[in-house]
């Protein structure tokens, strides 16, 4: 039985071969491919189709153009901006600590 690892090793090695194989080449391959990794027909047809590296497609987040490639991480983290400086932080901390952590919506009444 094969690890994941090694079926992504078998379908990146695989996928490249399939994309450039003719209809014929590619019913054999996904033969041999299936036989090999266990996976179901239509899954591996999709796993070859869209092997690591391969471009999906485009779109615009925030006016910057975004390119989605199969097997690259794609998250792109927010920045937000501080609300409290650090010494109001540590007096709030303080302050939630004493009230035995409750959440916010407990804790806001007793702040005024």
């Amino acid at each position: 039985m094969l690890n994941m690892k090694q079926k992504k090793a078998i379908t990146a090695e695989v996928g490249g071969r399939y994309i450039k194989a003719t209809k014929k080449d590619k019913g054999k391959i996904l033969d041999e491919f299936t036989a090999t990794t266990g996976y179901n027909r239509t899954y591996a047809a999709r796993a070859l189709r869209l092997s690591p590296g391969r471009i999906v497609g485009y779109s615009k987040i925030g006016g910057r153009k975004v390119k989605y490639v199969i097997g690259k991480a794609g998250k792109i983290k927010r920045v937000r901006n501080k609300i409290y400086t650090h010494d109001v932080f540590l007096a709030l901390k303080k302050i939630w600590t004493i009230f035995d952590f409750i959440c916010s919506k407990r804790l806001k009444p007793f702040m005024a």
